[in-house]
């Protein structure tokens, strides 16, 4: 067992470097494997793991752009629980001359979402050149099983190998704070397992299945009295068959269950600040990387002697610039793998709830039963979807549900093409042309009453003033 502490910095100038994230990882376990058939096996287990934002350290508490420094934590350190913990991370390699197999399982995690921080981390990860230096030194700790090998195994095969990804995520919670100044501030917390499987082998195939996917709104510091569910627990199941081969075009299958959703005036709120929040990080993050285009990355692993920890440093140089010009021209030669998208829902239900103000009352509900989507990924765009609608609205003065669209079968297709070309100086200009056609045999019965009238233009006047009110 030993613990680490890995600091990630981004360089600013040639002499300032400042750093904006540290991982530590307590009660840690990595032992290496060498058979002499040149297989590797890489185990590394973390019963104690947790990220930790150190951008806003030297700030004064009240000028801090967030309060939360810990980033993932463990579900158990959230709740104060005195208990043992449980594992949280724990990774499995097994490299063979033939196959690449890697086995990824996280447990017991909570993770904060900040936008601004994940742009600086994928940004660290995704300027990494190949003209990189390592200073690493091997702990003690690790145990290291090292036959002989003969000189023939030495230098195994250099074709191509087959790559195999499971990924399993059980007891973790992602969560998004409205407002990262405030401990009381609103959040989205979504919970549920995930188990993805993908390989790159002959037979092609991929799975991901969601169980139990739930999200649900609250007031961050007092989570459990104040967690409103948005949606209920559900399945949902994303698969490439395996055996398909034709054109190299795989469809990509999307099945999911019941939902049941239900969305108030104050999630909607919620949901408009958060993706005000997020584009206006992004917009800042845009021009800010503009302006560092010539910026080094630098990662490096502090050592602290007295209890032990892996000394490690590491220096990444690059140039971001250069390498994304390279990584646009090689996109562009990329074919699509996906030949078509194929969703089926068995049922969804959105209930509109009314919570302005002092009322706390439905408003209406839509259902969608049996709906079946597909898209092609190729030219000329077709797509389709079969659905039945019906939509009922609340009737508050005799409390009780009316219907607004009585039951409806329906399909629609669409096309979108390139039709007729235009000339103009020395090349030809196509232009996009869209259609949609809407069949049914059923009859659209619409049902418009005075109570449903009235309850559309005081929930309009409602909403209209509080947002008034908010904005001033």
């Amino acid at each position: 067992m030993c613990a680490w502490n890995l600091y990630l910095h981004v360089r600013r100038t040639k002499t300032i470097s400042t750093n904006f994230s540290r991982f530590y990882m307590h009660n840690t376990t990595l032992k290496i494997e060498l058979f002499s058939d040149s297989t590797k096996d890489i185990d590394f287990i973390s019963r104690e793991m947790s990220i930790v934002d150190v951008r806003y350290d030297d700030y004064v508490e009240s000028q801090k752009p967030s309060i939360y420094r810990e980033v993932l934590l463990t579900r158990k350190a959230f709740e104060n629980d005195p208990s043992t913990s449980s594992l949280q991370v724990e990774v499995h390699a097994k490299l063979t001359p033939h196959c690449m197999e890697y086995t990824i399982i996280l447990n017991n995690l909570r993770m904060i979402f900040m936008m601004d921080l994940a742009l600086q981390c994928w940004g660290f990860v995704a300027d990494s050149s190949e003209e990189h230096r390592y200073l690493f030194d091997m702990p003690h700790v690790i145990e290291t099983s090292s036959p002989p090998t003969s000189p023939t195994q030495s230098n195994p095969s250099s074709k191509s190998r087959d790559l195999l990804i499971k990924l399993s995520v059980t007891e973790t919670d992602f969560v998004i704070i409205e407002d990262l100044t405030s401990p009381d501030s609103q959040a989205l917390v979504c919970k549920g397992m995930t188990i993805l499987t993908f390989t790159s082998s002959p037979t092609y195939g991929f799975t991901w299945n969601m169980t139990g996917v739930e999200l649900f709104s609250c007031c961050f510091a007092s989570e459990e009295e104040t967690a409103l569910s948005i949606i209920d627990p559900l399945n949902i199941t994303v698969e490439i068959p395996r055996n398909h081969t034709l054109n190299h075009s795989y469809p990509l299958n999307i099945e999911i269950q019941t939902v049941n959703t239900r969305l108030s005036y104050n999630d909607i709120k919620l949901f408009a600040a958060i993706f005000k929040s997020i584009s206006n990080i992004l917009h800042v993050h845009q021009v800010s990387s503009s302006s560092y285009d010539t910026a080094d990355n630098m990662a490096e692993s502090v050592v602290n002697e007295k209890t032990g920890m892996l000394d490690s440093y590491v220096v990444i140089e690059k140039n971001p610039q250069g390498n994304h010009r390279e990584k646009i021209e090689e996109k562009k030669d990329i074919p699509s793998t996906f030949g078509k998208i194929c969703v089926h829902l068995d049922e969804f239900k959105l209930v509109l709830i009314d919570d302005c103000g002092n009322c706390d009352i439905p408003l209406g509900e839509l259902n969608l039963d049996h709906v079946s989507i597909v898209q092609s990924l190729h030219a000329p765009f077709i797509g389709s979807s079969k659905v039945r609608l019906n939509t009922n609205y609340y009737n508050r003065n005799i409390s009780a549900w009316e219907p607004l669209v009585e039951p409806f079968k329906f399909s629609v297709e669409w096309k979108d093409e390139i039709r007729g070309k235009y000339s103009r100086g020395e090349g030809n200009i196509q232009f996009p042309h869209y259609s949609c056609m809407l069949l049914s045999e059923d009859i659209l019965l619409l049902n418009l009453t005075n109570s449903f009238l009235d309850i559309l233009k005081n929930t309009q006047s409602s909403w209209g003033e509080d947002l008034t009110q908010s904005s001033d």
